[in-house]
């Protein structure tokens, strides 16, 4: 019985040693309940302490090796979701003879929502006209890139993450359209992350024929894609359309370009363009273009070092507070 526990005792007996005198009952009782309260109290406080060791949920010791345990197990779950998300992202670029292509993400966390995927389409030739005799055009390799951004961050980020590249790469091997493939996307991820809290996924997708340079696009709710040429202009390519998941039955824009041989395509998340630095000032596009410009000489693995080198000198600190994705298409 620790000192505590002799003081409560001591108070519990005078009280009631008080009221007995008070009430008059006979000398013997006295003695008798003071026995009987001894007794009882340390029968409870030897239970107790009993409990407080053998009982796993009351033990110290217990709780310690369980939050280890948990810990143990939530970190071995997390390397699992970054093995499983680093697979996805290191998949090879589809070789297709003029063009070149530079990818990176740096997640702000192990794991995060930023993605992107590739799809070496062959799109089967059109009819031109309404009669059997009508020639058709030859059978045409385009190269589909898909850049996305989850809402969020950590494992449920990362989850929406692979179901969304999953979903758009299978979606866009079955259909031509950009818009179309965003289209069917998006009441696919409105159905399942719904109820989630995870709120929105932003997307850029577009499919390149490298013979025609001919670049179809649209987009969710995603930064425009810079488009930059050997003479140094540039232009946004934006298209109208709201994130992916939020509504069903939304409607995206598509929108055309031929591109020229030298171009360069750089398809980013706004984990790039929103890079603070320590007065809370953003990286900006502006930055983002300058730094292509400068640099535009050099190969597009170099460009591409140089521009996460830039972000990580603006923030003027090695962390970063969101999810930085670039993808690279050059024309050769």
């Amino acid at each position: 019985m620790n000192k505590t526990q002799q003081v409560l005792a001591f108070i519990i007996l005078v009280t009631i040693n008080i009221i007995l005198y008070i009430l008059e009952f006979p000398v013997w009782t006295y003695p008798t309940l003071c026995c009987a309260i001894i007794f009882a109290f340390s029968y409870y406080t030897r239970e107790l302490t009993s409990f407080t060791t053998y009982s796993p949920e009351l033990n110290p010791e217990f709780i310690k090796k369980k939050q280890k345990s948990l810990k143990e197990s939530y970190i071995k779950e997390l390397n699992i979701a970054k093995n499983v998300q680093e697979g996805l992202l290191s998949v090879e670029t589809p070789g297709i003879e003029g063009i070149r292509v530079a990818k990176r993400c740096v997640p702000a966390q192990n794991i995060g929502g930023d993605f992107y995927t590739f799809i070496d389409k062959n799109i089967e030739p059109v009819k031109k006209g309404i009669v059997e005799t009508t020639e058709y055009t030859d059978t045409e390799h385009w190269l589909g890139v898909a850049v996305g951004d989850v809402a969020g961050h950590g494992v449920s980020s990362a989850l929406v993450m692979a179901l969304s590249s999953g979903l758009i790469s299978e979606i866009a091997k079955a259909n031509q359209s950009p818009a179309r493939t965003l289209r069917i996307a998006n009441n696919n991820l409105q159905r399942y992350i719904g109820h989630s809290n995870i709120s929105h996924v932003t997307a850029f997708y577009g499919i390149l024929n490298p013979h025609s340079r001919k670049f179809i696009y649209s987009k969710a709710g995603h930064p425009p894609a810079l488009l930059v040429h050997r003479d140094n202009t540039s232009q946004e390519l934006a298209a109208e359309g709201l994130f992916l998941g939020m509504f069903p039955d939304e409607i995206y824009e598509e929108k055309e370009i031929t591109l020229e041989q030298g171009d360069r395509l750089f398809i980013y998340t706004d984990g790039i363009t929103e890079t603070k630095n320590c007065q809370n000032k953003i990286f900006g596009i502006n930055k983002l273009r300058s730094a292509i410009i400068n640099n535009y000489h050099k190969p597009i693995e170099e460009l591409m070092d140089i521009i996460f080198q830039k972000t990580s000198d603006f923030s003027e600190s090695n962390e970063i507070t969101d999810d930085q994705t670039m993808v690279i298409i050059e024309v050769t």
